[in-house]
Parts: structure tokens; sequence; C-alpha cells
């Protein structure tokens, strides 16, 4: 977390100060800051936080030792001055979430958000994060507090390293490098095993980042060999700035995380720690402007991932470039008067003497950010505060039943319709955006004494040697289910049914084997897609196939409820953005291109969703007072409804024609 230990709060003089250190935090925070504002070429910005973690680990680690050192090292004071230093800042950051949150969010949204401020005042958001995490979790998006995993992680470090340097220190003091040396490696070793295992848990949780902070806890070892000549310094500052510029314009949300990969930016930081005095590449890092962000970045990074939430929730729109610019240079309007009214003023509070002033103000700090929290999320998000026109909404169980996902508490392999039918009328396989239609195909199915097999898997395209990359790597669960459908192919006629998030998957697709698929233009996807498909039902020329195609969507920063359920007295612009030209559409021209490569085949069937969604050519989110999408894309139970009743007439009657 950036700041959490600056150098100015090392208790040395002057001459101990290192410039160049927040320098190197500069450079962290602005990566962070262009990543979350959305600036494309920047997809690796998150390695900011790795390098906040080098940082910390470097003066964390000269801070205990030397105190073991002197004798005056004790586990609480440090605490305490921990506390002191991170406190005062967070909680006038968590308050004033909560009171934008009041003025803006809808009550689920506020509700979230309370829940998150707390386990962001106890430390514990990282933990409330990675269990929530999931393919429909919207909290990156939505979540004011998502940013504070990283305090998390680094406040549950400072429980455990002080603990591993003072026994270690206390055993055999000459020691300590290498069994700083052996966590570290452990840690990397075990952040790569959870690559496969548990991405959400190795990005969130503090043991898989443990090794980042010894990599910086290290360099004071390293420091007291001797420092190497300004020429030497200056290469190896050249290259650890090199790695940091490659991390951060090189990555992206693809690329396996932490892990192995994390070591390019974590030697990077390191390497600019260790070689930061350089004469004159370090200039870069020493310069006024470069420590001016450095000494702000803790209240910086504090207050620009809000601001960002905030802004695409009220906007409630795609942002443009102006949009994204305001995102990176507000924040540091709001940073510097955090920074210099809060955190500057009240980082030295002693913590370890007591008195009756100092307790009711401890306690009223406490109380000021846990006692709303808690009344936000009992009252369960203040709903009194919604637009009149829609606050029946949240008292009709019946709404809030027809908004949710389309497929929701339906299995991945499910049999939908009536189970006592002789036989299954087609297999139906895709992704999310096959099984959004399970709860209207099951309904309309049923009624009709049908029944269809369907075979499900989130977030994979289904093909003969193709699979899509998931944190980095090829996902062979993809696979592994599309052999399970053709394995319920093998043998009969029963036609196909496939539906994918079509334009979600041109830059993730990869052979089995990792080898990543480029196309020359999206009709070259699109027609790659389309063989794939046909490929699926080569088998029989008997077999028919039909072919869903992608519904319009909403353009916008949330789901459909962010927009009705606003509080009252904010004005309901983003009603707009609730209809669109069917032009501005999800995958409007790519399903013109699929039915084109599906060619006039009459063995195969083309549904575009947006025969049914549209009407004269503008596509609503809105049908009969009830929302078609859970989301932004997916369809909820409505949508579901709405479309299936429509296509299971078209699908049986293309089924029975013996002309086809």
């Amino acid at each position: 977390m950036p700041g959490s230990t600056s150098s100015a709060a090392i208790p040395a003089s002057s001459k101990t100060y290192r410039p160049e250190l927040d320098g190197l935090r500069s450079v962290a925070v602005v990566s962070v800051l262009l990543f979350h504002a959305g600036f494309a070429p920047f997809g690796g910005g998150f390695v900011g936080v790795d390098v906040f973690f080098v940082i910390s680990g470097y003066l964390i680690t000269q801070i205990i030792h030397t105190d073991c050192e002197r004798g005056k090292f004790r586990f609480f004071p440090f605490m305490a001055r921990r506390i002191a230093r991170l406190y005062p800042a967070l909680i006038a950051a968590l308050l004033l979430t909560m009171v934008a949150g009041y003025v803006l969010f809808d009550p689920i949204q506020y509700r979230t958000l309370a829940a998150s401020t707390a386990s962001a005042f106890f430390s514990a958001s990282n933990f409330l994060f990675w269990q929530v995490a999931g393919y429909f979790d919207t909290s990156s998006e939505l979540n004011p507090l998502l940013h504070t995993w990283s305090l998390g992680v680094e406040q549950q470090f400072y429980l455990v390293w002080p603990l591993l340097i003072y026994g270690v220190w206390r055993w055999r003091d000459n020691y300590l490098p290498q069994i700083l040396l052996l966590a570290g490696l452990v840690s990397l070793a075990a952040s790569q095993w959870f690559t496969v295992l548990d991405p959400s848990a190795n990005y969130y949780l503090m043991p898989f980042r443990m090794f980042e902070f010894a990599a910086g806890g290290l360099l004071p070892w390293l420091e007291r060999k001797g420092m190497p000549s300004n020429k030497v310094q200056e290469g190896l500052l050249g290259l650890g700035l090199a790695l940091l510029l490659y991390s951060v314009l090189w990555f992206d949300k693809n690329t396996v995380f932490p892990g192995v990969n994390a070591v390019v930016p974590v030697l990077g930081a390191a390497l600019c720690i260790y070689a930061g005095g350089a004469r004159y590449l370090g200039a870069l890092l020493r310069n006024r402007i470069a420590v001016f962000v450095g000494l702000i970045s803790y209240s910086l990074y504090l207050v620009h991932w809000p601001l960002i939430v905030f802004y695409k929730y009220y906007v409630y729109r795609p942002l443009g470039f102006w949009d994204k610019a305001i995102l990176f240079a507000v924040p540091f309007l709001l940073a510097y008067p955090l920074y210099r009214w809060v955190e500057c003023r009240y980082r030295r509070i002693d913590l370890t003497s007591w008195n009756t002033v100092k307790a009711v103000a401890c306690a009223a700090a406490v109380a000021v950010v846990l006692v709303p929290a808690a009344f936000v999320h009992y009252q369960q998000g203040l709903p009194s505060r919604v637009n009149d026109t829609y606050h029946a909404r949240l008292e009709q169980p019946a709404v809030k039943d027809a908004e949710r996902y389309g497929g929701d508490g339906y299995a991945l392999d499910v049999m939908l319709g009536d189970s006592a039918a002789n036989r299954p009328m087609a297999i139906f396989a895709g992704d999310s955006f096959a099984l959004q239609y399970a709860s209207g195909f099951d309904d309309a199915l049923k009624a009709r004494h049908q029944k269809i097999q369907g075979v499900f898997q989130h977030g994979c395209i289904l093909g003969r040697d193709i699979t899509r990359l998931l944190d980095g790597k090829p996902r062979p669960e993809c696979q592994t289910k599309t052999e399970q459908v053709q394995a319920l192919l093998k043998g009969n006629d029963l036609p196909l049914i496939y539906a994918v998030s079509w334009t979600g998957y041109r830059d993730l697709l990869v052979k089995p084997d990792g080898t990543r698929l480029t196309f020359s233009d999206p009709a070259d996807y699109v027609r790659f897609l389309a063989a794939k498909v046909l490929d699926l039902v080569a088998d029989n020329p008997r077999r028919k196939l039909i072919v869903i195609g992608t519904q319009p969507g909403i353009r916008a920063s949330g789901p459909v409820a962010a927009c009705l359920d606003r509080p009252d007295y904010l004005p309901m612009t983003c009603l707009d953005a609730l209809s669109l030209p069917q032009e501005q559409g999800l995958g409007y021209e790519l399903n013109q291109q699929l039915l084109a490569a599906l060619g006039s085949d009459p063995r195969v069937l083309f549904l575009n969703p947006y025969d049914v969604l549209c009407e004269q050519g503008i596509c609503s989110a809105l049908h009969q007072g009830r929302a078609r999408y859970s989301d932004t894309s997916h369809l909820s139970f409505a949508g579901s409804h709405e479309v299936s009743q429509t296509w299971i007439k078209k699908i049986t009657q293309f089924v029975k024609d013996p002309a086809t």
C-alpha cells in the first residue's frame, strides 16, 4: 500500500532520508492511476501495488532490525505506530466514501459498501473480496473500497514480519537474511502453485505476497556489503526502471499474477531502491515533482478509486478520453488536503500512552466509521432515499426475482423442461450467454412437454482444439466441456443449440497448448468462430444446428437497478442509457457477420436476439416494468422468458421440419 511507511516516518536524521524512495512511490501510484482510469496502454499498471510492497518490506525490515539491535523492539509499540501512520487518513477516506455513497448509491450497492467499510476498517477487506470474487462479481466496477485489499495485506504483513525477524534475531542473527530469503522463496512457490489452485486467493491473500516484501527486506544486507561504483548503479537503476516500464506496458488482465510473473516488477523495484542513489539517472526519482507525488501517494491511493467508481456510477455510460483524463487529474486535488491536514497532522500520535481525551477521541474515530456502516447494512442500504417512481420495485419480490440472472439456480449440466419426456429435443451448449436462457427455456419446454439437455461452462468457448485464456493460462475446463458435448452428440442426430459471448473471446482464444490465436479483423474472427461451431456438427450430415447471436445489452456502468433505484434527489439522466439505437448495441455488426459466415445451409437456424429485444430500431433494457438484463449484458429471468417464449416455437418447428 502506498506511503504506508514513508521515508519521513523513519526515526533518523535528514542524512538518511532517501528522496528516491518517494520518487519510486510516485512511479508506482501514477501507474495505478493510469491503469484504473482506463488508459489502455497501461494495462499492467496494477503492478504499482507490488512496488509499494517491496518498498514497505525494505523500510519495515530496517526499522525492526535496527530496534532489535538497539534492544528497543516491542511488538505493541511497533503496531501502535503503524496504526497511527495508516488509520487517520483511512478513517477520513472511509467516512467520506460512506457520505458519497449515501448521496449516489442505490440501496443494494450502499449496503455492499457498508460491509466493505467495516472490512476495510479492520484491515480484512482482502478476505472479503477473496470470498465474493466470482464470475458475475461486479465489485471491481462498483465497490469504491476494492483497493483497500492491499491495506489488508500490508497490515497482516505487519503482524507476521516483526515476529519472524525478532524470533530469528534472538536465535541466530547472522541467519536472518537466509531465513528471509527462504520465506520469500516459499511464498513465491506457493503463489505460483495457487495461480492454478485458487487464483483469487493468490491475488488477495498475504502469504502469496510475502515474497514481494521479502525482496525489499533483503536489500539492507546487500547494502551493508558496500555499494558499487556510480557507473554500475546507473546501469542497475536503468534496468530496474526498464523492468517496471515493461511490466506496466506489457502486462494486462490476462497475465498470470502474481506468481513468477511478479518477479519482473519486484526485481525492478528492488533495483530502483538499491541503486536509486545513482548520480544522474537517479534524478528521475529525486526531482521535486516525483518526490512530492510520492509524499502524497498514500492519500492519493486512498481517494482515487472511490472517485473513479462514483464518477462511473453517476454518469452511467462508457468513459471517453476526457473522462479518463479527469479521473487521473482530480485525485491529486483531493489527495493534498487529506495528506496535509489529516495524514501529516495525526501520523505521530502516541497510542502507547492513554489519557481520557485520547481514549474518547479514539473511540469516536472508531464509532464514526463503524456505527454508520452497521446502521446502513442492517437498514438494507436506506431504501427511503430511492426515487418515488421506482420505490415500489424494492418492495416487490416478483420484481427482484425477475431481475436475477436468467441462469441463476440452474446447474451447468441440467435437463431443461419436462424430465418425463421420452427424448431430448436437442443439446444446448455454451457459456453464461447460453445458460442465461435456462429459466426461459425450462418453463417454455415444460408447457410443451419437451426437454433439452443443457451443457454449460461459464467463461468458456466450446469447440475442437480451442480454449480461452484465464489468468494467463489455457483453461482446460473448456476442452473438457467440449468433449462432453461431443460425447452427447455421438451416435444420434440430435440438433445442437449453441450460444456464447461472441464478442468476449477475440483476445483470449488459444490452442490447448497455449498458442495464441490472432485475427486480422473482426470479420476474420467471426468466420473462425463460425467454422468452429460448424465443425461440432460435421460428424453427422443430418444434424441440425441452431446458433444464437448476441443480445444488445446496455452501454452503462452497472445493472439496470443502478439507474432505477437511485436516490430521489439525483437527476434521472441515466434513463437515457437504458434505450439505445440497435446499431450501438453489443455485437450488432457481429450478428450480421455471423449470419453471413454460417451461409445459407438449410441445416442451420440463426436466432438474433435483436429481433425480440428491439422495436423499430430501438433496443430497451426495460419491458413491461421489468429489467431485461441482470447486469449490463446477461439476460434476467424476465428477459430470458421473453425471448424463450418466441424461440421455442421456432426451434421446435425447425427441428421437426423434414425439409431442413
